[in-house]
């Protein structure tokens, strides 16, 4: 958290206890640089993906998913 930035070759793998699109859901409020972010649903397909824009108050998946 409050990390100024990730490597280009680094990500972030966040994980639900089931498919959701409200807790899959995510916000860029402080966050200092935009993410590219993917949500992947429990049978590990691509349900969504977006380019994150940073201060934009919050992104949900089109689908639910479990993976952000």
């Amino acid at each position: 958290m409050f990390k100024p930035r990730i490597d280009p070759d680094h990500g972030l793998l966040l994980v639900q206890n089931r498919d959701s699109r409200l807790d899959a859901a995510i916000h860029m409020l402080f966050v200092p640089s935009d993410l590219a972010v993917i949500w992947i649903n429990q049978d590990r397909i691509v349900v969504d993906a977006c380019l994150a824009r940073r201060w934009h108050l919050a992104y949900l998946p089109q689908k639910a998913a479990c993976y952000v």
